[in-house]
């Protein structure tokens, strides 16, 4: 990042001439407001009128008013001593209770109570000694002993009935004054006082303050030397500080005999760009300050550090790509086009061994595959394999079949359960009929080889027929071979141009058809050159075919700015490039779906003689399925959910769900 050091030197001279002068004394004159509060408790007072020994509780203070005068030399560093005066007003209010017997007007008696108050009022000047500590430039503490004088004293007394309260007097008062006058026997007050005092410049003075004052004050004994009226108080208030003869260093609170003194400053601004700021913005960063004493001059070098931020223009942040195409024979294009290839299939599939009935219903359902005799006659197993139109699970009866037939000894169970009524059970065993007669009159299979077994159930149970043959050699898997042509999509080497002046902070790439990505590359750090996409592991041909696939680059650099490039466009022509030899590859695919336990197929049956295989493909019925492979080092690719894939294709609810979850093992041997 560009920076730009300008350095601005301005030179002040500031003389001030005067003479030494000896250690610099303080005076400060205060004034406010001061919360008085009474404490203790006490006896009647001799020298006020009181109707035999009563206590006296403290009930309430007041709100007075104090004004001082004080001055300070220094002791030590950061330590003063001085000595203050000070004239405050305050009020203090105490309260005792009396019981006394009452006459009533039917002539009986009532011990009513008395309220007596009695308000005392001061006017006191008062001499502290005192110690002042000052850990800050502007901030001191202070600690004091103040003795106090009573200038003047009044003290009002008053009594009323609180029980019955408002109760008059005989002279129909409610209230009557019971002694006032000077408080008597006054005597000298001592008590412990602690402070806090602000000192803010005024102005340009260099010894002139403004003291914001905080304050607190616990009398040791009372004004009355019997006991009476003992308080403590809260002062607030505020006034000026000036110091004769010094100035201050603010900084260090240094004090500085007055001499004449040479100021300098010499002030340096740095420039540089920010992101952050909008308009220019400078501010102080550093001031040090260093002074020198030459005889009766004192040279003052002030150097100021300042930090100027200027709007930095948004950095630079390019994105494009470049596609091509790589096909299966290693060439490369600019265009993409399909590559065809004949394919010798050799698959094996399991098959669910059961009929679905449709709920009440005994018929055999449409979407089975129902055969005439006379088809059945010539009709073979690889039939229900290689006919794309058809799922083979809606051939399962012509497959028992046609395995009864070339397996005379052969025998099966028809299994299925009711739901736990009569009417139930009659409805299943009219289900296990129903395929019997479909095998017997159609394959001409003996009824003595189709036993039937009804179970007892429950209500939930599903409408199946199940077909047990402990030997499975009724419900092995389907094996067929086939040659057919197979087309393939190209991969896609996607070549991303970046520029980016303060550094990609992360990237993607993600592949669009209409408007969803269903494929995405991205990472942070530096965009590799090539990222390459095999778009075999995402998409179909026919899907391909129908759509177009848009691609595109988003780029996020370290300073939070974001751009995304023109989409680059992926378009497939419909025409391909077939092997010219016709000489086929072997493809070999084995397919275990993962139903219930009970009705999965032995991995022994699927993978007898299986070839080592080159790649396994896993098709989750949900996100977070997780598949059970075989042992194998073969890669894995996970499927999305749902996928439109050959297995599937033809199959509808409920058979549907026995092949969601499924793992296609695929051995491809594909000529170079």
């Amino acid at each position: 990042m560009p920076r730009f050091l300008f350095v601005l030197l301005t030179i002040a001279t500031v003389r001030i001439a005067a003479q030494e002068a000896p250690l610099p004394l303080a005076f400060d004159a205060l004034a406010g407001i001061s919360v008085v509060a009474p404490s203790g408790s006490f006896l009647s007072v001799p020298g006020i009128s009181s109707p035999g020994q009563l206590t006296f509780e403290p009930t309430s203070g007041s709100l007075g008013w104090w004004f001082g005068l004080g001055a300070d030399l220094p002791v030590v560093e950061k330590l003063r001593g001085g000595l203050r005066l000070n004239l405050s007003h305050a009020s203090l209010t105490y309260q005792a209770g009396e019981t006394v017997p009452i006459a009533t007007e039917d002539g009986e008696i009532y011990r009513a109570s008395l309220a007596h108050e009695l308000r005392g009022t001061f006017t006191v000047i008062e001499i502290q000694p005192y110690l002042r500590f000052e850990p800050l430039s502007w901030l001191s503490l202070r600690v004091g002993i103040p003795v106090s004088f009573a200038l003047s004293t009044d003290y009002l007394q008053t009594v009323r009935f609180t029980d019955p309260e408002g109760l008059p007097f005989v002279d129909g008062s409610i209230e009557q004054v019971s002694g006032q006058g000077q408080i008597p026997n006054t005597s000298t007050i001592f008590g412990v006082s602690f402070g806090a005092e602000g000192k803010l410049p005024l102005s340009s003075a260099e010894n002139l303050f403004l003291v914001p004052h905080v304050g607190f004050t616990s009398m040791f004994n009372s004004v009355n030397a019997d006991g009476a009226f003992t308080a403590q108080s809260l002062t607030i208030g505020v006034g000026v500080r000036y110091i004769l003869g010094a100035t201050t260093n603010i900084e260090t609170s240094e004090v500085i005999p007055v001499r004449e003194r040479l100021v300098t400053v010499i002030r340096d601004t740095t420039v540089d760009l920010s992101a952050q700021v909008r308009e220019p913005v400078t501010s102080l960063a550093s001031t040090v300050t260093d002074s020198l004493i030459d005889g009766s001059v004192v040279r003052v070098t002030v150097r100021e550090s300042y930090r100027t931020l200027l709007p930095k223009p948004p950095s630079v942040l390019r994105g494009s790509l470049r596609l091509s195409f790589v096909h299966d024979d290693g060439t490369v294009s600019e265009d993409a086009r399909l590559s065809a290839q004949r394919v010798r299939l050799e698959r094996t599939v399991p098959f669910m061994p059961l009929v679905i009935f449709d709920d009440t219903s005994s018929t055999l359902p449409a979407r089975y595959v129902q055969l005439t005799s006379a088809v059945a006659s010539t009709w073979k197993e690889t039939s229900a394999l290689v006919d794309a139109a058809t799922h083979w699970q809606y051939n399962v009866l012509n497959i028992i079949g046609f395995r009864l037939r070339v397996n005379p000894s052969a025998t099966v169970t028809l299994l299925t359960y009711d739901d736990g009524t009569d009417q139930g059970k009659g409805l299943a065993e009219r289900r296990c009929e129903a395929v019997r007669a479909y095998l017997t009159e159609t394959f001409n299979v003996s009824a003595r080889r189709l036993s039937v077994e009804v179970k007892r159930g429950q209500a939930s149970q599903p409408a199946w027929v199940m077909f047990v043959e402990p030997s499975r050699l009724l419900v092995r898997p389907l094996s067929a071979t086939n040659i057919q042509n197979e087309t393939r999509l190209p991969s896609v080497r996607v070549m991303p141009d970046v520029v980016s002046e303060a550094g990609i902070e992360k990237w993607s790439v993600s592949m669009f058809q209409s408007g969803r990505a269903v494929r995405t590359f991205a990472d942070s750090g530096a965009v590799p050159q090539a990222i390459l996409w095999n778009m075999n592991d995402n998409l179909e041909t026919d899907a391909v075919l129908s759509q177009q696939i848009l691609v595109e680059l988003k780029l996020q650099d370290k300073e939070g700015a974001t751009t995304k490039s023109e989409p680059g466009r992926v378009v497939v022509r419909s025409q391909s490039v077939t092997d010219a030899t016709g000489v086929p590859s072997t493809r070999v695919e084995v397919l275990r779906v993962l139903p219930p336990d009970f009705l999965a197929t032995p991995d022994i049956e699927l993978f007898h003689g299986a070839p080592v295989f080159t790649s396994i493909e896993f098709y989750p019925a949900a996100p977070n399925d997780e598949a059970e492979y075989l042992q194998s080092s073969a890669p894995v690719s996970r499927k999305a959910v749902n996928a439109d894939v050959w297995f599937r294709r033809g199959l509808v609810s409920p058979e549907k769900e026995f092949y969601q979850r499924a793992e296609l093992y695929i051995k491809a041997e594909r000529r170079p």
